[in-house]
């Protein structure tokens, strides 16, 4: 398990687009999203599969501009 914090932000944010497989949401936007999120959140925790129990679900969501 790891988290996206303020100070690891725009490199996830780059990696994402850069990797991404076309569409999703201008990068001004996402980074806005994102900021939002840790304002509230104070993280975004990103979990391995294993680290899911049987009870938890996986949902994979994502912008498309």
């Amino acid at each position: 398990m790891f988290s996206i914090n303020a100070k690891n932000l725009k490199a996830w944010l780059w990696g994402s687009a850069f990797l991404a497989t076309g569409g999703g949401l201008p990068m001004k936007i996402s980074e806005k999203i994102c900021r939002q999120i840790l304002k509230n959140k104070g993280g975004i925790t990103i979990k391995k599969l294993s680290e899911f129990s049987k009870q938890e679900f996986l949902v994979s969501a994502y912008g498309v501009g």
